[in-house]
């Protein structure tokens, strides 16, 4: 069972954990925040480095990544091509200007054939996004086209909630994640 501090970060990384799955790889973070995916990731046996803008946030996840590295991501990815086994984005697109560039900076260091997985939340249902800086607000048909576009193969999508008191209230806006392969 992976330990969390706050309940909301436990339900994410249970629910996500399902979709990960184990190697000895090399993992990216995409704005990995605190590092609670980093730490799903780890236990599940790669070794993960973690990409941030925010300082403060390194400063956290720094024990619950084996390397961190500020990154602003709207520049680029400084990583070889084709150099990780398994990439995790969640929740990083909307909050760019360009998500179409990170998707294929993302397409260009993941290895062939392997898998990333891509997390948003559903666009235009999105009623808290205003609150969290997000600058785009795609309908999940939207973002799957320029997923496809960036060269990516939709292999899972799965809309999910998060928050119960929000599916129970409104049952129409899930989160949208997506399990994608380099072709």
């Amino acid at each position: 069972m992976i330990k969390f501090k706050r309940g909301y970060n436990k339900k994410i990384g249970d629910f996500l954990s399902q979709f990960i799955p184990r190697s000895k790889g090399k993992a990216l973070d995409v704005g990995c925040g605190e590092g609670y995916n980093s730490i799903i990731l780890k236990k599940k046996g790669y070794y993960v480095i973690g990409i941030d803008i925010d300082e403060r946030m390194l400063e956290l996840s720094k024990n619950r990544c084996d390397k961190i590295k500020k990154v602003d991501v709207r520049k680029g990815l400084p990583f070889k091509d084709e150099s990780f086994d398994f990439i995790l984005a969640c929740d990083v697109l909307e909050h760019i200007h360009n998500p179409k560039f990170l998707l294929k900076e993302i397409y260009r260091i993941l290895k062939k054939d392997k898998k990333a997985i891509i997390r948003m939340p559903n666009g235009p249902l999105d009623i808290f996004g205003k609150g969290w800086n997000h600058v785009h607000y795609l309908s999940a048909k939207e973002w799957d086209k320029m997923i496809e576009d960036s060269g990516f193969q939709i292999i899972q999508k799965t809309h999910y909630f998060i928050i119960p008191v929000i599916r129970i209230l409104l049952k129409s806006i899930p989160n949208e994640l997506l399990r994608v392969v380099r072709k």
